[in-house]
């Protein structure tokens, strides 16, 4: 077309029409846009907007080779081969695979080869802000395929002004909103400590990651004693090079695991610098534990607890044990291979409450599902030398800390009474009135 308007010398009238077709187009598309994407925090019309951008290829049904060679396009049966695959497959590894026997040596030389930087400088979860995430969407390399949602990233790449905020607003909304209240542990983020916390969700570890990441020192200095099986996920394998501690659950081979725990806190946790310990003493999310724990505190005439469930002592022992408390052999007092200085100072106790007693699942948090709240989480600061040293006196005093979660929970889910409120008792740090943590989600 063009050739021909030039042999005709109508070059001008070419322009003319070929820049005047270029607007309708671009208008078009604007348009378009305008009409989809009406708000941007609308992720719904968001994707709809999206797929309507990919080409429709016709559905076929998928097929899956189930066990001895048998093939299925059946729904139902495929969901429930990976179910059955994924809820099953670490637990035969953890028993085909003894953890003492595995060899991580050669991957981590690797990785630490790649640190520029002192390890454990830092190990957070910082909110994400719109002009980051941004940036690494026009970062996309288009030639790559699309993932299992068909969407290109030629297409993430187009669509990165109207998608941005309303993804940031996705990824940082379980954190939207926290509320602290308790114990000011300003004076005490530089000092030794052991933190207790209660466990309803996946989302109690970027709620307690965000409420101290503002205040600097603790959060790149935390050790985490997590259940095992968190090894074999993404964040997983992070945590074994920060050198946090996975811990086996149940009662075969506990003992072995609280020896294991021991030699951690000697070998990796003392030379690493590191100055918190955080702990869930309740060993697992309420919802799991909540009945056998009821069951439990009936048989042995214990407060039967709704919010929270009865802690277990044995980590809490070995680490207090292991990192205050003299060590005594024959009757005797062994000389303590911890330096004064490294000896544990506090225990801090923390409650997490989600309004209405909803507690965020992690597709849940994916998936930008939940509306924005307020979460609350409490402190309550206890010095080292008020924790008792025996068994009998430690599960009492441990057991009254969770009676008093109870309390605090129950007040804040029933009546709506802020925790600062329902907790009078007087302890040894000044008081923080309720305050909003603040997070730059939009700064530059």
């Amino acid at each position: 077309m063009r050739d021909k308007y030039h042999s005709l010398g109508m070059w001008a009238e070419y322009r003319f029409w070929r820049n005047r077709t270029k607007h309708i187009i671009d208008t078009s598309k604007q348009k378009y846009y305008n009409d989809m994407i009406k708000d941007s925090k609308d992720s719904k019309t968001l994707w709809k907007c999206i797929h309507s951008l990919n080409p429709s290829n016709p559905s076929k049904p998928h097929e899956l080779i189930t066990t001895g060679d048998h093939k299925t396009t059946d729904n139902k049966e495929i969901a429930n081969t990976f179910n059955n695959y994924f809820t099953s497959c670490v637990e035969k590894l953890r028993h085909s695979r003894a953890q003492s026997n595995s060899n991580f040596n050669t991957l981590t030389n690797y990785v630490q080869m790649k640190f520029l930087k002192k390890r454990h400088n830092k190990f957070i979860i910082p909110p994400v802000k719109v002009s980051e995430l941004f940036a690494e969407i026009t970062k996309l390399d288009v030639k790559t395929s699309s993932g299992s949602d068909n969407i290109g990233p030629k297409i993430f790449k187009l669509s990165a002004p109207f998608i941005a905020s309303s993804l940031t607003y996705i990824l940082n909304r379980m954190i939207d909103t926290v509320i602290e209240s308790g114990d000011d542990l300003t004076s005490i983020l530089d000092k030794e400590a052991l933190v207790l916390v209660n466990h309803q969700s996946t989302s109690d570890v970027p709620i307690l990651m965000s409420s101290m990441y503002p205040k600097g020192v603790a959060c790149g200095s935390m050790t985490w004693v997590m259940d095992y099986i968190f090894k074999f996920t993404n964040f997983g394998w992070i945590s074994y090079f920060h050198e946090d501690f996975f811990i086996c659950q149940g009662k075969d081979g506990r003992d072995e695991e609280l020896v294991k725990l021991k030699k951690h806190m000697l070998n990796s946790y003392l030379p690493t610098g590191k100055k918190w310990i955080v702990v869930f003493p309740e060993g697992g999310f309420l919802y799991k534990r909540r009945k056998s724990s009821q069951q439990y505190a009936k048989k042995h005439n214990f407060p039967v607890l709704e919010h929270v469930t009865l802690p277990r002592i044995g980590a809490v022992k070995v680490i207090t044990d292991s990192l205050y408390h003299d060590t005594l052999q024959n009757g005797v007092k062994k000389e303590s291979l911890v330096p004064a200085e490294r000896k544990l100072k506090w225990v801090i106790d923390i409650t997490i409450g989600y309004p209405d007693r909803d507690s965020l699942s992690f597709p849940g948090m994916m998936a930008g599902i939940y509306s924005p709240r307020q979460i609350h989480v409490h402190y309550r600061a206890y010095p080292i030398t008020e924790v008792p040293h025996d068994s009998n006196h430690l599960q009492t005093w441990l057991y009254d800390r969770y009676i008093e979660k109870e309390e605090f929970l129950e007040q804040y889910y029933n009546n709506k009474t802020s925790m600062n409120d329902t907790d009078k008792e007087i302890r040894h740090l000044p008081r923080l009135s309720e305050q909003e943590i603040k997070e730059d989600y939009h700064g530059i």
